[in-house]
């Protein structure tokens, strides 16, 4: 849920002279709910002065792992979190990348199909290479799919999410 917010822009300052930092001190305590008035009505009262909401900065602090942007009287509120779905699909769209890096280093061509290898000590990054193997395998084109370390194949050390992780690739 969105908490709403009020502070004083200079115009307000102004009109509000002297009253100026008293009524930015009110604006600041004031719950949620009692703000409620701000953002409707026109104008608003504030230590017996009138002010337009021209004068007043209204907006929103939003929750934690939220992001929002607002533009005249439209809000627009985003969830930013990172689920371990979107880290783990995330994670796997990384190792892709350092794959065809490790491929084009290789001097391999983009139509050849290759034996894959990706080891890890990382559980996690394990994980979302496990979740993901097919997406991986389709866009590598890696035929071969190896639980084991190849031999004569060109290697990559790369860090995945600051987790090591070896790849070695090789044309079949």
């Amino acid at each position: 849920m969105l908490t709403r917010k009020a502070s004083l822009k200079k115009s307000g300052f102004a009109k509000l002279g002297p009253k100026g930092k008293e009524a930015a001190a009110y604006l600041a305590n004031l719950t949620h709910e009692q703000l409620g008035p701000f953002f409707t009505s026109n104008p608003a009262v504030i230590l017996g002065v009138e002010l337009a909401v021209d004068d007043l900065d209204l907006g929103h602090i939003e929750p934690a792992g939220w992001s929002s942007a607002k533009n005249r009287d439209m809000q627009v509120l985003l969830d930013a979190r990172i689920t371990p779905e979107l880290k783990a699909e995330g994670m796997a769209r990384d190792v892709v990348r350092f794959v065809q890096d490790a491929r084009k280093d290789a001097g391999f061509d983009v139509a050849d199909k290759i034996a894959l290898y990706l080891g890890t000590e990382s559980t996690e990054l394990k994980v979302a290479i496990a979740t993901h193997r097919e997406t991986i395998v389709a866009d590598t084109q890696a035929i071969d799919w190896s639980e084991t370390p190849l031999e004569n194949a060109h290697t990559a050390n790369v860090k995945v999410d600051g987790q090591p992780l070896t790849i070695m690739v090789r044309k079949v």
